[in-house]
C-alpha cells in the first residue's frame, strides 16, 4: 500500500482502539462518567424498546424487563467487535509481514480480522503469525487489552446486577413500609399512630444509609437508575423514589410538633438525598429545563396546595399533633416542587405511570 493509506489505515484503528478503551475505563471504572459509546447504545436500546412496549401494550412489562440486560449484552457486543476491527485496520497494512500455514501467502483483510479476533479473546491458534518483532509486541498488548477488556466486562456485570439486587431491597422496602401502598405519608401516620417516635426515628435512620447505600452505585453505573427494571412494578424506581420522598416530606412536617423534633434531621437529609437522586437521574436522561428546574425550584400554587394537603392528612390522622408552622416550611416546599416535575419528566421519558398499581 501507499504510505498515506497506511498511516490512514494505521491511524484510524489506533484511534478506534483508544476510543473504545477509553469508552470501557469511563463506563467501568470511573466513578462518575459513562463512556459515549455506552450512552449511545443504552440510548438505543431504550428507544427501540419502548417503540415495542407501544406497539405491544399488552407485553408492555415484559419487554421493558428485558431492556436492561440487552443493553448489557448490546454494550459488550460493541466493545469487542470495534475491540477487534481497530486492531484489525492496525494490522491489514502489514499483512506481508504475517505467515500463515495454508499453502497461498496472501493475506487480506479478513485474515487481518480473524487474527485480530483469536489474538483479543486470548484464543491464539497460530495459524496465522507475525514475524515481525514489531508487530509480536502489538499482537500482545492486543491479547492483554483483550484479557483486560474481559475482565473489565465480567467486573461490570457482577456490579450492575449487585446494584439492582440493592436497589430492589430498597424498592420492596418502601414497598412494606407504605403498607403496600407506596404511599409515604401513610407510612408516617402509622408509625407514629402504632410505635414510640424513637422507634421511628431508627426506622427513618435505617431507611436514610439504605438510601446512601444505593446512591453512589446508581452514580458509577446510570443504567441502574431507570433502565434495568422488572415486570414487577413494585421494583420500579420512580415508584420507589416517589415514596421515599413523600415519607420523607411527611416526616419533616411532623418534625414541627416539639414532641417529634427528633425526627428533624434524618427527615431533612433523607429529603435531600431522594432530591439527590433526582437530580441525578435528570442530569443523565431529561430534558435542560427539568434540570434548571430542580436546581433551581420556585414552587407554585399546585405545590403548596400539595403540602396543605399532606398537612391535612396528617392532622387529621394524628389530631395531638402541633403543626402550626409546618405549612409554611420552604425546603417542604422545595422538595414537593422537584418531586412534581422529576415524576411529570419521567411520565414522558419512560411513561412510567402505566405501571403503577
Amino acid at each position: 500500500m501507499a504510505d498515506w493509506t497506511t498511516l490512514a489505515i494505521t491511524g484510524i484503528g489506533i484511534i478506534m482502539t483508544f476510543i473504545v478503551l477509553t469508552d470501557i475505563y469511563l463506563t467501568v471504572l470511573h466513578v462518575d462518567r459513562e463512556g459515549h459509546i455506552a450512552s449511545a447504545t443504552f440510548g438505543l436500546i431504550w428507544k427501540a424498546t419502548m417503540a415495542l412496549a407501544r406497539t405491544f401494550p399488552s407485553a408492555r412489562r415484559s419487554l421493558i424487563a428485558h431492556a436492561g440486560p440487552a443493553m448489557i449484552v448490546a454494550l459488550f457486543i460493541m466493545w469487542v467487535t470495534l475491540f477487534i476491527i481497530g486492531f484489525a485496520l492496525i494490522y491489514l497494512p502489514y499483512m506481508d509481514l504475517f505467515r500463515a500455514t495454508r499453502e497461498f501467502t496472501y493475506l487480506g483483510f479478513f485474515d487481518a480480522l480473524y487474527f485480530s479476533g483469536v489474538t483479543a479473546t486470548v484464543l491464539g491458534y497460530g495459524d496465522i503469525t507475525p514475524m515481525s518483532d514489531t508487530l509480536q509486541i502489538v499482537s500482545f498488548l492486543q491479547s492483554g487489552f483483550g484479557f483486560a477488556i474481559l475482565t473489565c466486562v465480567v467486573t461490570y456485570i457482577i456490579s450492575v446486577v449487585s446494584g439492582v439486587t440493592d436497589r430492589n431491597i430498597l424498592s420492596l422496602r418502601m414497598w412494606t413500609e407504605t403498607d403496600r401502598t407506596g404511599d409515604g405519608v401513610l407510612t408516617v401516620i402509622q408509625a407514629l399512630s402504632d410505635e414510640e417516635p424513637v422507634y421511628f426515628r431508627l426506622r427513618l435512620q435505617t431507611l436514610l444509609d439504605n438510601v446512601y447505600h444505593i446512591q453512589p452505585k446508581m452514580q458509577q453505573f446510570p443504567i441502574l437508575d431507570i433502565f434495568y427494571r422488572s415486570k414487577d412494578p413494585v421494583f420500579s424506581p420512580e415508584i420507589m423514589i416517589r415514596s421515599v420522598t413523600e415519607l420523607a416530606i411527611a416526616a419533616q412536617i411532623v418534625s414541627a410538633d416539639p414532641k417529634h423534633r427528633g425526627l428533624k434531621t434524618s427527615a431533612e437529609k433523607l429529603g435531600e438525598a431522594s432530591v439527590e437522586i433526582m437530580k441525578l437521574i435528570t442530569l443523565q436522561y431529561l430534558s435542560k429545563q427539568a434540570r434548571s428546574r430542580l436546581k433551581n425550584p420556585v414552587f407554585e400554587k399546585e405545590d403548596e396546595a400539595r403540602l396543605e394537603q399532606i398537612w391535612s392528612r396528617l392532622t387529621q390522622a394524628l389530631p395531638d399533633l402541633q403543626l402550626e408552622n409546618a405549612p409554611h416550611n420552604k425546603q417542604t416546599l422545595q422538595t414537593i416542587y422537584r418531586l412534581r416535575i422529576f415524576l411529570n419528566e419521567m411520565k414522558h421519558f419512560s411513561e412510567w405511570d402505566r405501571d403503577e398499581l
